[in-house]
Formats: structure tokens, sequence, C-alpha cells
């Protein structure tokens, strides 16, 4: 842990986590550190055999299900194993799901399921696990920036941009959903609506002005929360933004 936390050095890492699993093969926090590394270095079939290799001992592991998830979502983004990465994505979202089940206020856990239920035009299945999140609360729910981060992204892709800046406003409070929030809030902003332009938000000239002002607001404060020299995702929100200017 010391080598791959303090001193980066991944190699030395493996081995000393390899030596630990040599006496002790089912050591959970061995097997999730060399799942993690592996999946750092891009060593996914690695990475995979190490996670199911847990998830038998301990299905109900939650960071063995997360990056199982994760490791799912890389293989479908780089075309999965057949289908076009199609298995990859249901596996990933059966490892989201589950693990919502059983943990309803895994608020990352949240936020993809919705991405990923999107992709498969199942978003009717989203509201009962906000439901259940919003349920099993432990503060008022109100309150929850991960929560409201969460209901902003599904509100956007259900096509209420209105009710969708409620919630992503409230959670670009919160520094964990700042830069996720900002960016949702400028691209409805920009595009409330495929089939149509800012107008979509509000009607009239004068509004459409009031929009362009705020997105110009939110770039701003996206670039200072992500404090990058470059960052191309800015830069083509720019450009959309003086588009709508011209």
């Amino acid at each position: 842990e010391y080598y791959e936390t303090r001193e980066r050095n991944l190699e030395y890492a493996v081995g000393y986590y390899g030596e630990t699993l040599r006496h002790d093969d089912t050591h959970e926090k061995s097997i999730l550190a060399l799942a993690r590394i592996h999946l750092l270095k891009n060593e996914l079939d690695i990475c995979e055999k190490q996670l199911m290799s847990l998830l038998r001992v301990d299905p109900a592991n939650e960071e063995a299900s997360m990056l199982m998830a994760e490791l799912m979502m890389l293989l479908a983004a780089e075309g999965g194993r057949s289908d076009g990465g199609a298995q990859e994505y249901k596996d990933a979202t059966f490892y989201y799901q589950a693990l919502l089940d059983k943990k309803p206020c895994n608020w990352t856990a949240l936020s993809k399921l919705i991405f990923l239920l999107r992709r498969a035009g199942r978003l009717r299945d989203a509201p009962r696990y906000l439901q259940a999140a919003e349920k099993a609360c432990t503060r008022a729910a109100d309150r929850e920036a991960g929560l409201r981060f969460c209901k902003g992204v599904y509100y956007r892709w259900i096509n209420k941009p209105q009710d969708a800046l409620v919630e992503l406003n409230f959670a670009r409070r919160d520094p964990d959903y700042r830069a996720e929030a900002l960016m949702h809030m400028i691209e409805i902003y920009l595009n409330p609506d495929p089939s149509a332009g800012l107008e979509a938000l509000d009607a009239g000239p004068e509004q459409a002005n009031e929009n362009l002002r705020e997105v110009d607001n939110l770039i701003r404060e996206l670039g200072a929360a992500q404090k990058q020299a470059w960052n191309p995702r800015l830069k083509v929100y720019q450009c959309q933004s003086l588009m709508f200017t011209k």
C-alpha cells in the first residue's frame, strides 16, 4: 500500500501484494489493490480475473462491484468482445443495479446507471433507483448534493431542462459534483432540446441573451473549478456560445 499510494511505484506494489496473496489467496485488500493497478495500467483481462476471484468469495463486495462495472464500461468503450460492446454495457448495468439494491445512496453508481439506462433506452427504470435513494438518505434528501446531481442528470435526459437546472444548480455547490454539474448545465443552456435552440428554455430574445450570459458565467466557473491550463471541452463550449451570438 505504501508503494502504491505514497511512492507511486506500481511495480513494487504489485510485488508486495502478490507476496501477500501467496500466503493468503483470499486477502481482499490485496486483490482489490491489484485490480485497481491493473485497471490503471489498462491490463483489463488481468483486472477482470482478480475481481471475479473476489466476487466469487464475496459477491456483496461494494468496491469490487464498482470496479467490475467500471471495467465493463471501459471494455464496451473499446468496442467490447462482441456486438460493439453491447454485452459489456449490459454487464455494467447489472453490477450497478446489484450494488444499488444493497447501497441505494452510492451516488457514483447511481449516476453511471442513469447514463447506461439512457443508452439502452430504459430511462423509465431510473425513478425506482432515485426513489430508493431518497428513502435511504441519512439526511434530508433536498440537502444531499449527490442525489440532487443524479436527479438533475435524469431530468436532463427526459427533456425537463428547467427541472434539471434547479437540481444541478444545487449540486454545483458541492466540490465533488461541481465540475460535472457545471458541464451538464452549460450543455443544457447551449442545447436544451436537440430540435431547438436556447429559446427552448424560455421564449423571447431577451431571455435567450440572458441564457447566453449565464453560459459565459458557467464556463468561467468551470475553468476555475478544473484549474487546467488547457481544456478542450471548455474551448468547445466557448465556440458554441459564440456561435449563438452571431
